[in-house]
């Protein structure tokens, strides 16, 4: 008997597993989508940390805050193509960000 309910609640268990998703595989998932709410997450969650990135990189403000707005808009732009598998999100975003301080 005892072995049986332990089936079972393992049973329930993985169903919920399986149907769990993370919030932010939600966010990436609708910013993907080009969905104007969860782009203002990502830039939130973002933008600080690229920044920072970007104006060690050029020791300028006023360019730092141009390139962090192209990096966006060129992230807005592929986004649909995005592979999370390939690499993180900050990863790419840096990637586009530092293609931009060099040009």
């Amino acid at each position: 008997m005892q072995l049986s309910l332990t089936k079972t609640k393992l049973h329930q268990e993985q169903k919920t597993f399986k149907t769990w998703v993370s919030g932010q595989e939600i966010t990436l998932q609708k910013t993907k989508m080009q969905d104007i709410q969860a782009f203002k997450l990502l830039y939130k969650q973002y933008s600080p940390l690229l920044y920072g990135t970007i104006l060690r990189a050029v020791n300028n403000q006023s360019k730092a805050e141009a390139i962090l707005q192209e990096t966006f808009l060129e992230a807005w732009e592929y986004l649909p193509s995005y592979q999370e598998s390939q690499c993180k999100m900050f990863t790419w975003l840096s990637r586009i960000a530092k293609q931009k301080c060099v040009d």
